[in-house]
């Protein structure tokens, strides 16, 4: 899946001034939900997709880390959201995140879901099809 569009996601819910833990209450929901799009895409100029699948880790701080992509600072570079995902936030599923991190991600979701081309956002876990 292309990188850009968790990207996209992440720029429409976060700004320059959003707090680490708002970025990381992003990356959480990137890397523990799938979401389906309102109209299909096109990945990689061959490729048709009506959702995306949970991202990688390094996937998800990649995305985050695009919103600093003009900031000199540490938040511009994927390590950086990387390694402070491991060291804070290391959930795999949400349903492991303790309350207050769930209370982020749930409004993170919920802003998300304004977004115009987001229909729907579902924990992985929840997903038929998909649950290990």
């Amino acid at each position: 899946m292309s990188s850009n569009e968790y990207a996209k996601l992440a720029q429409y819910v976060l700004s320059s001034s959003s707090s680490e833990e708002d970025a990381l209450a992003t990356m959480i929901l990137l890397h523990t939900h799938h979401i389906w799009l309102t109209r299909p895409i096109i990945i990689r100029d061959r490729c048709v997709v009506s959702e995306l699948s949970a991202a990688t880790q390094r996937g998800a701080a990649s995305a985050v880390a695009s919103v600093w992509e003009n900031d000199a600072s540490d938040r511009s570079t994927y390590w950086h959201w990387y390694n402070l995902f491991n060291v804070t936030t290391p959930f795999e599923h949400i349903e492991y995140a303790p309350h207050d991190w769930a209370r982020r991600v749930e409004q993170v979701r919920k802003r998300l879901l304004e977004h115009p081309d987001v229909q729907r956002i579902e924990s992985e876990d929840q997903v038929p099809g998909l649950a290990q």
